[in-house]
């Protein structure tokens, strides 16, 4: 929910201010509109469009205001610098501080749609000034410094951990031994002796609070609780064999096209393959936070949270007051992608807070972040495809099976179920992406199962895991063809953009010198390359294409990132450098996916509550990167955020099917799976 550099850019560019004079208020919902949840990649197109109308509506208003001050028709003058003068003098101007001095500036503007679908997708205005065309751009397109980065290398950047409440105090939950479990007995007779620490129960959320957060944790530990016990998980290992004979909940069909059996029939070379994919964690390097302040008459929040509508609705219904009476104030989180647990720390400092009746800290601890924030769903994906003896796709058929990833998106915090009353929420998402590839016979379909754990979107939902089994497919098919994996591609595309990027990373990677890659390995290890592409988002999406240099060790399994090239077509790009470290920030988050991340967990909850069990990429196995943005101006902006994450997957798994000849068809690659592969 960072300020995206399209914010003051869009405003910036209609206004004609200079860059520094532009601030960004964000996510208060007393004074900001409801534009939704920052999701989906969506903030450029949900944001801009309503920031550029009030902009230049704002400018055609101080022009109208600058003619009457100065005595000169509209047509005459200009704007620079936020300064109205005369078209070619400068100097002869009046500033819009001066033409608005101490009055009420204030434009009544017309939204582009009232129904309740239409404010679902965020506030859109209807145009009546006139918009600049691209050619007269001086700030979109160039590279804006964020304004927050200074604070984050100092140290002083104000996250929500750093916020302070007076009278607040710190609380911690104590957490059941798995979802569904009841709260038995429990005595605060372990506490009494920690200074000011007391007990906090409604049903069964359970939790402590202090005047000092050490005291606090101390609480929380001394506890001893007596709970029910439940089972509600699968064997581990049987994931992926339990997961498609759960109860279905929805089948959605992402697309239907052609006649699949005749598109089969007509393939020579024909191919079934299957991929499976893990529950992941957002996994936040700092864990959750919020600080609520819960009276009889007006609660305020402060929170991460990228839905702070949403989530003000959601704590409002939670603690049985009106919404006009509920504030969210957001603050920055500690960073990642998707929905994540910094809203169930909110409705854990609101309880708390409304059952004490003082301002209330919640600051998760490591193995609550680990080990209860809402997870990105397993999946299970099956495809069978064809192609004729020139390498033409004649049939897709991609079968997916997952709970949804919205169940953890609305009325369903934890603590809210612990209370009781949780409503719950039945949207369906993750569904298999939007395939590019010119097939005539192509299907998807996504049997929504019912969820065993709270599932909620991380980057590229359903994109991320879908495009690992689609282009995973396209390079076994290639490789039964015979056909080298960039030609196959390039052979089943006719949009101009993908060839344009496919092109774009075989020239940076020098792909057809023969996979300079494979010459790096020794007698102790395999070398090898992998390419994959993906298109991902609206408004025509964004485009990625990828290729992945890797050395495995023989012994070990262990893969060693070497080089990584990437070329990236997101239409117009507004920030050069904001879009580059979303690209390059993406890809890592995917390599990172894609080798090491995976739940773990028994009958009766996860297991792996720490980095140890949960580890992430480090510094130490950072590739070399190399990334091209094929901007174009003639295209409108595209979102961005997810499509440079999409195909790394894929792209280092056909780099370690290149390098050792086996099938690395699940998730994460890690070592001791490798090695079933040499």
């Amino acid at each position: 929910m960072a300020a995206s550099a399209f914010i003051p850019g869009a405003s910036i560019e209609e206004l004609d201010v200079p860059v520094e004079r532009v601030s960004v208020i964000m996510g208060d919902t007393r004074v900001t509109p409801d534009q939704g949840k920052t999701t989906a990649s969506l903030n450029v197109i949900r944001g801009s469009q309503p920031i550029r109308i009030a902009a230049a509506e704002a400018r055609a208003a101080l022009i109208k205001l600058g003619a009457e001050e100065l005595g000169i028709i509209e047509a005459d003058l200009d704007v620079s610098d936020g300064v109205v003068h005369p078209k070619g003098a400068l100097s002869n101007g009046v500033s819009y501080g001066e033409l608005i001095g101490d009055k009420n500036f204030s434009i009544t503007l017309e939204l582009a749609g009232t129904t309740e679908e239409d404010i679902s997708r965020g506030v859109m205005l209807q145009q009546n000034a006139p918009l600049k065309p691209p050619a007269d751009y001086t700030v979109i397109g160039q590279s804006i410094p964020r304004p927050d980065i200074p604070a984050k290398v100092a140290g002083t950047y104000q996250y929500v951990h750093n916020v302070r409440v007076p009278g607040m105090l710190h609380g911690r939950v104590i957490r059941p031994p798995s979802m569904g479990s009841e709260l038995l007995v429990v005595s605060d007779a372990p506490i009494r002796d920690i200074p000011g620490a007391r007990l906090v129960r409604r049903n069964n959320f359970l939790g402590v609070v202090a005047p000092r957060e050490e005291d606090a944790i101390k609480a929380a530990r001394a506890l001893m609780p007596e709970w029910s016990v439940v089972e509600p998980l699968p064997e581990f290992d049987r994931l992926y064999d339990e997961l498609p004979s759960q109860p279905v909940i929805a089948e959605v069909m992402s697309y239907d096209d052609g006649d699949i059996a005749a598109g089969l029939g007509a393939g020579q070379h024909r191919h079934k393959a299957s991929y499976n994919f893990p529950f992941q964690e957002h996994a936040m390097i700092g864990p959750s936070c919020a600080v609520a302040d819960v009276r009889a008459d007006h609660a305020t929040i402060w929170s991460g949270s990228q839905w702070p509508q949403g989530d003000r609705s959601d704590i409002a219904s939670m603690l049985g007051m009106a919404l006009d009476d509920v504030q969210l104030i957001w603050h920055s989180a500690s960073g990642s992608y998707g929905r994540l647990a910094c809203d169930d720390a909110a409705a854990d400092a609101a309880i708390m807070s409304q059952i004490i009746g003082s301002p209330i800290r919640v600051q998760w601890m490591r193995d609550d972040e680990h080990g209860w924030e809402p997870l990105s769903p397993a999946m299970t994906m099956s495809i069978e495809g064809a192609c004729d003896e020139n390498g033409r796709i004649t049939a897709f058929d991609y079968l997916q099976y997952s709970p949804s990833h919205s169940t953890g998106e609305k009325g369903n915090h934890i603590a809210w179920h612990l209370i009781g009353g949780a409503p719950g929420w039945g949207r369906m998402s993750g569904s298999g992406a939007a395939l590019w590839y010119d097939i005539e016979a192509k299907r998807a379909r996504n049997i929504y199962v019912e969820p065993w754990l709270r599932g909620i979107y991380l980057r590229s939902p359903g994109g991320f895991q879908s495009i690992f089994a689609y282009e995973r497919f396209i390079d076994e098919l290639s490789t039964q063809a015979g056909i080298d994996p960039l030609t196959f591609r390039l052979n089943n595309v006719s949009d101009p953009r993908e060839h344009d990027v496919l092109q774009a990373v075989a020239e940076m990677s020098d792909w057809n010198s023969g996979t300079p890659a494979q010459t790096a390995g020794d007698r102790n290890s395999l070398a090898g390359r992998g390419i994959a592409m993906g298109r991902y988002g609206r408004e025509g999406g964004s485009i990625s294409a990828l290729v992945v240099d890797v050395t495995i060790e023989r012994v070990s399994g262990k893969i060693k990132l070497e080089r990584v090239f990437i070329a990236f077509d997101c239409g117009h790009v507004i920030n050069p450098d904001g879009l580059l470290n979303q690209v390059e920030g993406g890809l890592l988050q995917g390599l990172s996916r894609a080798l090491h991340e995976e739940v773990r967990f028994d009958r009766k909850k996860i297991t792996g509550l720490d980095w140890n069990a949960y580890p992430i990429i480090t510094f130490t196995e950072i590739p070399e990167v190399e990334t091209r943005l094929l901007s174009r101006p003639d295209l409108p902006w595209a979102s961005a955020g997810e499509a440079g994450q999409v195909a790394t997957a894929a792209a280092l798994a056909n780099a370690v099917a290149n390098a050792t000849g086996g099938r690395p068809n699940r998730l994460p690659l890690k070592p001791d799976y490798v090695k079933t592969l040499i």
